[in-house]
């Protein structure tokens, strides 16, 4: 796949996402695709496993919005990064990496992220997310707790 294609693809997935088209988000994804976030313990398997992460996330912001700041990728394509914005108002529960649930504080969140996807056959293979936790705790009114190494 030409890195043209492969940008558009994920540009196609943020706009799928931020419309909440729930079925062209997930054909931009393979079936297998595998997806790894900080805060989940294991890799999140398949695209309807993903949908539901993103739907969980959708209920705790439900205004959530990405904005694109930069999108790039290797000239065959193959391997697309994202570095975007997460806009959204903590309306809903928020269920933490330890279980714990924050009930909604009305606050309004922009958080930081970078998206890295491996892109085969006109789909998305693999996902791995990174964005900046203390940034989102801190704004939500949070405290992070640090334990010792």
């Amino acid at each position: 796949m030409a890195l043209e294609e492969s940008l558009r693809l994920i540009e196609n997935e943020m706009s799928a996402l931020n419309d909440r088209d729930w079925d062209r988000y997930e054909r931009c994804f393979a079936t297998k695709v595998e997806t790894l976030e900080p805060d989940e313990a294991d890799p999140i398997l398949g695209r309807t496993r993903l949908r539901d992460r993103v739907v969980k996330y959708i209920g705790a912001f439900p205004d959530l919005k990405l904005v694109k700041e930069r999108l790039f990728g290797t000239v065959t394509g193959e391997w697309v990064v994202l570095n975007s914005l997460f806009n959204g108002t903590h309306r809903g529960t928020l269920t933490l990496p330890d279980g714990s649930k924050v009930p909604p504080t009305g606050r309004k969140v922009s958080i930081h992220g970078c998206s890295i996807f491996r892109i085969e056959g006109g789909q998305i293979q693999q996902f791995i997310g990174y964005y900046d936790q203390v940034e989102m705790f801190s704004q939500l009114g949070l405290t992070v707790k640090v334990s010792p190494g």
